[in-house]
């Protein structure tokens, strides 16, 4: 079951809005787009069944990543009590954009009854709050313990070159509008697709 946290589920803080209509304007969209993400496998720390199943998973991603599945860096610690925002047990995955279909797919797949917090990394306290999704039952976050906003993105792994340390050659606005024009072409013959509407000038 995938949960995405909506304006019922959480308390607006002071500090949060929303836009009013989504953003179209494509170099802006790029500019914002997220590179790195979290992921927290939740367990119950005085259930031994959870814990034993958290750590096989745990496990399981350090073997898939050696052999080259994905990209998925696990932080060195298991935490056993609350950290931070999390109020039970719990460990924690970055990964890079360019691998994030295929870890969250695996966990999607292989959690068991484990729950997984997912999060982008931004500056912004509201990647936790409203911007976050659950895999599996979702858990109440204790949110006072982060600040509202950081001075820069924490950067995490930068030796790997990837997500926000990534400097791999980008497309041009020009190059993904003629990406763009090739898929709505192919996609005419579709009888069930949306067609999008007239390219403003």
């Amino acid at each position: 079951m995938i949960h995405y946290i909506s304006s019922s589920d959480t308390a607006f803080s002071s500090h949060t809005t929303m836009s009013t209509k989504p953003e179209t304007d494509l170099q802006t969209v790029l500019d914002s787009e997220i590179k790195e993400w979290h992921f927290h496998i939740y367990f119950h720390q005085n259930n031994a069944a959870e814990h034993q199943a958290a750590l096989e998973l745990r496990d399981a991603v350090l073997r898939l990543r050696q052999d080259g599945a994905f990209v998925a860096v696990l932080l060195f610690r298991v935490n056993m009590d609350p950290m931070g925002p999390h109020p039970v047990g719990s460990y924690e995955i970055w990964v890079p954009s360019e691998t994030f279909s295929s870890v969250f797919s695996y966990l999607c797949m292989n959690r068991g009854k484990l729950s997984v917090l997912v999060h982008p990394l931004t500056r912004e306290q509201v990647n936790h709050e409203i911007r976050n999704a659950w895999i599996g039952p979702s858990f109440p976050l204790n949110l006072a313990t982060l600040p509202i906003k950081s001075d820069e993105i924490p950067l995490q792994y930068p030796s790997l070159k990837l997500g926000y340390s990534s400097t791999a050659p980008k497309m041009t606005l020009e190059e993904r509008r003629k990406l763009g024009d090739d898929i709505e072409a192919v996609l005419r013959g579709e009888k069930e697709a949306a067609r999008a509407p007239h390219r403003d000038a």
